[in-house]
């Protein structure tokens, strides 16, 4: 992984070209590459990991505190966990074959080292954090954005959504009532950014509407609403 041709073709799969190439040959050392060499532990990538784990930590709340205004601090801090679960980051790492590209020991490699999530993950956030040191947050932030938060939707479809709707469909069942359902008000915007507006319906009455880029995240926003509505009219 030491030669140009591959440094520059992991640099397109990043969206980033580094100026200190070292950086970016630190990031991808695994502590069992390092092993096997006359470099000290302190070599690996495991401090950029640490780096790189908080400055996308905050790229991400970042992110969510301006375009999610009316979820509360508990909400928030959930939808953040899903994105930067390793669960998501591996996922991102296998899509990019990030695991090509990582330094690893003979041994690590046979035992299915380069689809490890957890040195998936940890390489990735190794990348952040080398990005970080060679341009400063905004250049960081913009790889974030490519890789992680362009596809913030689908991270979050398969567990908030589920998770809001499920508990809606409880709490009416509990009261007698008939399952909730949903309608799409509106669409706006052009055709790749559109927003969505979706009404909670229950028992025959509009509850509450939701609004978001789908019309999944835009249920799931309705269906939070709803049962915030609920819980007041059940005090």
């Amino acid at each position: 992984m030491s030669n140009n041709d591959n440094l520059k073709t992991l640099e397109e799969k990043i969206s980033y070209s580094f100026k200190n190439k070292d950086l970016l040959l630190t990031a991808l050392k695994h502590r069992s590459f390092i092993s096997q060499t006359t470099q000290d532990r302190i070599d690996s990538n495991e401090r950029l990991e640490f780096l790189g784990d908080s400055v996308l930590n905050f790229i991400v709340v970042k992110y969510l505190y301006k375009s999610y205004p009316d979820l509360d601090e508990g909400e928030l801090s959930k939808m953040k966990s899903v994105i930067v679960s390793g669960e998501n980051l591996s996922l991102i790492a296998r899509e990019m074959k990030l695991g090509e590209d990582i330094l690893l020991s003979e041994y690590e490699e046979k035992s299915g080292g380069r689809d490890k999530s957890s040195i998936l993950e940890d390489t990735f956030e190794a990348i952040i954090g080398a990005i970080y040191l060679d341009s400063g947050i905004v250049k960081a932030e913009k790889m974030i954005k490519v890789l992680v938060l362009e596809n913030i939707e689908r991270s979050l479809e398969n567990t908030l959504t589920i998770n809001y709707k499920s508990e809606l469909l409880e709490l009416v069942q509990s009261k007698g009532l008939e399952p909730p359902t949903y309608e799409v008000v509106s669409e706006e915007g052009p055709e790749h950014e559109k927003t969505f507006t979706v009404k909670a319906i229950v028992n025959g009455k509009e509850i509450s509407q939701g609004s978001s880029t789908s019309k999944k995240r835009a249920e799931q926003e309705a269906s939070r609403k709803a049962l915030h509505s609920l819980d007041m009219l059940s005090n």
